[in-house]
């Protein structure tokens, strides 16, 4: 929890919020809790870097995790992999515009 609060720049009040969110995806998905926090600790402020919202990057941790039953760590680290690469290349793009 205080990885996704810190990484998304969330106040203490929105605790409760990431327990839900947790919770739904577990209630849903075939992921855990702990799997969903898990891969969090690994991208969240990578994610929160390009844009991502707590909740979007959540739903993209559970539905990875449920689909190719990865490992979190792995699918944390791949997402930020994904958000690097994506920071990346919104900045080319934008030294390659004229204003």
């Amino acid at each position: 929890m205080t990885t996704a609060l810190r990484g998304f720049k969330l106040e203490m009040e929105d605790a409760s919020t990431i327990v839900d969110v947790y919770s739904n995806l577990a209630a849903h998905t075939a992921v855990s809790s702990e799997e969903l926090a898990i891969a969090m600790s690994k991208t969240a402020s990578s994610m929160e870097s390009v844009g991502s919202t707590f909740q979007e990057t959540s739903a993209m941790i559970g539905t990875m995790v449920a689909v190719t039953r990865e490992s979190s760590t792995n699918i944390g680290t791949a997402l930020k992999s994904i958000a690097s690469r994506y920071g990346e290349m919104k900045k080319d793009m934008s030294s390659a515009v004229d204003a």
